[in-house]
């Protein structure tokens, strides 16, 4: 039996998850788990990063991304596959199978 959480919070689940874990070599942050729906929403939607509406934060996540060849922002977001995948995976666990 599945227990009910909210949709977007960092369960000990998703700190926990090997793929994750294993992607990262960490655990993953709140904050990427935040900031994964933005990025995918706007790589499927060719369009670029507003950055006004990111914080310091979310911003230095992306400059490692880029810096790191997984993901990049101009002339639109295009995350690697790789990228691509653990988003997908993260957001499935926060946001949709969540209860």
């Amino acid at each position: 039996m599945s227990r009910m959480r909210d949709r977007g919070i960092l369960t000990e689940e998703i700190k926990n998850d090997a793929y994750i874990k294993n992607w990262l070599g960490r655990e993953i942050t709140v904050e990427e788990l935040r900031l994964f729906p933005y990025l995918q929403y706007l790589a499927v939607n060719n369009r670029k990063i507003d950055r006004e509406k990111i914080t310091p934060t979310e911003k230095k996540i992306i400059e490692n991304l880029e810096d790191d060849g997984w993901l990049k922002t101009e002339p639109r977001v295009k995350p690697d596959r790789k990228l691509w995948n653990l988003m997908c995976h993260v957001i499935y666990m926060g946001y949709v199978d969540y209860e």
